[in-house]
């Protein structure tokens, strides 16, 4: 024996009528169900304890004995389940087709090019499909079929509130007078999960955050119903190449007489080598562009954009020849700064 306000775990008041105590279950059962939130274990327990509920405060004999002593027998799992089953199996499922159906999210790891431009993936997941066994219906068949003893087969049962006599839906059975035989294969669940593979067309272009929605590839429900699955896409960087939006930037190196004099070189994009123009006096930082070697989107391609980066030699790698020049170079650009700017300016302070 233990003490819980199932009121307060249903949400509902002391005097909450039954089809408000139905609803308050309905709206919480479908949230917590295992299925729903599989590998919860906090949900599983809401599950159960919200069943356990409903059982208690849906059955006039044991709703009346809760509210005068606070208490009652707790029940099994295997009750909980059944309490659950019997309830969807009423007119309400019926009419809200598909309600177990639910969607799937898959997230797709590509190589730059990948999504670049374009590929096939095959996709390999798990989903809830409806028991090939029982169709969905959860019981092995009707010829196990038990009789209810709580409503006698009728599957309703006459409540008495205050001067008030009427019919409803037995609570035990779900009005359906019987009780059936699990199915082995989904336990009753009416659901079994099954190994999908799917072969998918990448478009051209995706990008990271890129959203493909593949309708009725989720989850089946119970009445035909079926998800879809959303395919999210995350591109693995490139060691060059950086894109934004339908841009891509990579850096080129540049030596230092090159970007004096000005050069023409090759470099690598992702439609292959193309040859660039660096114009005389470039400096570090600046943004050379290839147009059209961009993503390709809409029947036109964005760019691919350079960014100028200067590249200095280490003295390994200059001959004798490069190194006396190199240094008569610098004599020349030291008397250049001492006769204009700011070395001259120095000089005149110093020696007034």
């Amino acid at each position: 024996m233990r003490k819980k306000d199932y009121y307060s775990i249903l949400g509902v008041s002391r005097d909450a009528t039954l089809e408000e105590i139905k609803k308050a279950y309905r709206r919480l059962a479908l949230k917590y169900h295992p299925d729903r939130c599989q590998g919860d274990k906090e949900a599983e327990e809401k599950f159960k304890e919200i069943t356990e509920a409903y059982s208690v405060l849906s059955d006039p004999r044991k709703r009346a004995e809760y509210d005068v002593r606070g208490a009652t027998e707790t029940i099994n799992i295997g009750d909980i389940f059944e309490v659950f089953s019997t309830f969807f199996d009423t007119d309400f499922l019926r009419t809200q087709e598909g309600s177990y159906a639910s969607d799937l999210r898959y997230i797709l790891e590509l190589d730059f090019e990948e999504a670049l431009f374009g590929t096939t993936k095959e996709l390999e997941f798990e989903r809830l499909e409806v028991c090939n066994d029982c169709g969905g219906k959860g019981i092995e068949s009707d010829s196990d079929a038990k009789v209810c003893t709580y409503c006698k087969g009728n599957g309703r049962i006459e409540v008495v509130r205050g001067f008030f006599y009427f019919s409803q839906s037995c609570p035990k059975c779900g009005g359906k007078g019987k009780f059936y035989k699990k199915c082995r294969k989904c336990r009753g669940r009416g659901r079994v999960v099954v190994e999908r593979k799917l072969q998918v067309d990448i478009p051209a272009g995706v990008d990271s955050g890129t959203r493909l929605i593949l309708e009725g590839e989720g989850e089946g429900g119970l009445y035909g119903r079926r998800g879809n699955l959303y395919v999210e896409i995350n591109v693995r960087p490139h060691e060059k190449f950086v894109r934004k939006g339908y841009d891509i930037y990579s850096e080129l190196e540049v030596e230092l007489p090159f970007l004096v004099l000005g050069c023409e070189t090759e470099v690598e994009t992702v439609w292959g080598k193309k040859k660039v123009t660096i114009p005389p006096s470039t400096q570090p930082g600046s943004k050379v562009v290839i147009e059209g070697a961009g993503v390709e989107h809409g029947g036109r391609r964005g760019n691919h954009i350079l960014i100028v980066k200067v590249r200095v030699p280490t003295m390994r790698e200059l001959s004798e020849e490069e190194v006396e020049l190199l240094g008569k170079l610098a004599e020349l650009a030291r008397k250049r700064s001492n006769n204009s700017g700011f070395f001259s300016r120095i000089k005149r302070r110093l020696f007034k």
